[in-house]
């Protein structure tokens, strides 16, 4: 590529402009604190995608799929990052093609790379520290740019996908937020399909998979399923309830699972009553110790209701003497379908919660522990609710994933009923990019004004960005307002609900 295809782009593509390439608030980035001889290069397993109006850069970390979308010049930047130049060659190139001085190409190339969230995820790899790391195949920029680029959430094909061999599960836990609509084996997606349709998501790009429903082994084809998304390389996302035993773990680990979560909610009586399994627990610890001989790392996932929030501090401690490498601890929320609002913790057991968690962060330095706590909307002022809606993320539904229900169904949201109107497409006589580009996904992810007809969103100004853009998250709307097409519970214009959800 010659320098003026660079410096005569249009201006929404110049390299020169800073804004291209992200603000950097401070230089507090590790970016900033990277060596000129650094080099950096693309993790063979990520992907860059020429969509009809945009580049994406898409790739997997261990428990979320992240997507960037490139203007052109940071294609051209990205391409020069192949594990071979250093950041100072790079930003000799740099400076020659957007014409600035090398001190200001430095600067630019951190900025971008902080843009990429680089040491947040896996969007590069520091091959100076990984001489040995697999890197993505040289990029031909021009195979790759888009002049006329629109960037936008909806991709033309999906990068993640959420697959439910079975509506089945080992427990029957208090909270559950899953569908479990009732489905006979006669109406199951059979393997074989449910093979071809992992086959058809490799083929399209996708590079995660879920696995849920349901619980994927309490499908008895379980291991042909696991086995073809290992396969192409992907690491499908596990969660499970289920007795692993030693020969099941040594036989995971031989097709490639590199790690699982086991839910373990509370101590044993009341992780029992929880999961309403008597002896659950001491299957469950059973089945961490013997993943963790076979070399499969496991993280636990704790559900924090009212009735064993007391138990807290007791179960962080017994998690500590298990072999995890992380431990994940939430208070529930409510569902569509099971739980009730005596289960959520109040205002004031939320803030003993945070207290208990920061403390045993403190008391545990050398381990990973993940813990969250949101406000509930009743809990908290207009600000902080407008504040909220400024910075919700955009729905990735319909956007940049779907939904397969154990019989084929697809649906537009893990916590969706899986019949009637929500309903946009069946795989059984549908392929994967059938339904992804039908008007019956379409209404999901690109709803029309007139279904918000009577409500504040139908003359909103915003309409467009808030509810095309962003995302109209129908589940908030229907959880807390109780209809599918009203204002986000967070909008300014939006009624504050009455009832409390998490």
């Amino acid at each position: 590529m010659e320098k003026g295809d660079i410096v005569g782009a249009s201006s929404t593509s110049d390299v020169r402009r800073w804004s291209v390439f992200g603000e950097a608030d401070n230089h507090d980035h590790h970016a900033f604190r990277l060596s000129d001889d650094t080099r950096l290069g693309i993790p063979a397993e990520n992907r860059l995608r020429k969509d009809k109006k945009q580049v994406i850069y898409y790739g997997n970390s261990l428990f979320d799929t992240w997507v960037f979308h490139l203007l052109p010049a940071q294609v051209v930047i990205l391409s020069l990052f192949n594990g071979v130049r250093t950041l100072d060659e790079i930003a000799d190139v740099f400076s020659y093609l957007s014409d600035c001085t090398k001190e200001e190409a430095h600067y630019k190339i951190r900025v971008f790379l902080k843009t990429l969230h680089f040491s947040e995820g896996n969007s590069f790899v520091d091959v100076s520290a990984f001489p040995t790391a697999s890197l993505m195949p040289p990029i031909f920029v021009d195979d790759y740019l888009v002049f006329d680029t629109i960037q936008t959430n909806r991709l033309d094909a999906p990068t993640s996908l959420m697959l439910m061999p079975t509506d089945q599960c080992f427990t029957d836990c208090e909270y559950c937020y899953s569908c479990r609509h009732p489905i006979s084996k006669d109406h199951l997606l059979t393997t074989e399909r449910l093979l071809e349709l992992i086959d058809e998501a490799h083929q399209i790009g996708v590079i995660s998979i879920s696995v849920n429903g349901g619980d994927v082994f309490a499908r008895p084809e379980h291991m042909d399923i696991l086995e073809r998304i290992f396969q192409y390389g992907i690491e499908p996302g596990l969660s499970t309830k289920a007795y692993i035993s030693k020969e099941k773990a040594k036989e995971l680990k031989k097709i490639g699972v590199k790690w699982l979560q086991v839910g373990l909610d509370s101590t044993r009586d009341m992780c029992d009553k929880l999961v309403r399994r008597p002896g659950y627990f001491d299957r469950a610890v059973e089945t961490i110790h013997n993943l963790a001989e076979a070399e499969v790392k496991v993280r636990t996932n704790s559900i924090i209701v009212s009735e064993s929030l007391p138990f807290l501090p007791e179960l962080v401690d017994f998690l500590m003497t298990l072999p995890l490498f992380d431990i994940k601890v939430a208070p529930v929320f409510l569902g569509l379908y099971r739980g009730n609002e005596q289960m959520l913790l109040s205002a004031e057991q939320k803030k003993w919660y945070r207290k208990v968690m920061d403390e045993k962060v403190r008391q545990y330095p050398d381990h990973i522990i993940n813990w969250e706590c949101e406000e509930d909307i009743l809990d908290v002022n207009e600000g902080q609710i407008a504040d909220w809606f400024k910075s919700r993320p955009y729905c990735s539904s319909g956007r940049t994933q779907v939904v397969i229900a154990p019989d084929g169904k697809v649906v537009t949201c893990e916590q969706s009923p899986q019949e009637g109107e929500f309903v946009c497409g069946d795989v059984k006589h549908q392929s994967i990019m059938e339904v992804w580009n039908s008007e019956a996904l379409k209404k999901w992810y690109e709803p029309p004004r007139e279904y918000f007809e009577g409500t504040a969103c139908y003359d909103c100004e915003t309409f467009e960005y808030c509810i095309h853009s962003i995302g109209h998250c129908w589940l908030q709307v229907l959880k807390m307002q109780g209809s599918l097409w009203s204002p986000h519970p967070y909008c300014p214009k939006s009624e504050k609900p009455v009832q409390r959800w998490r």
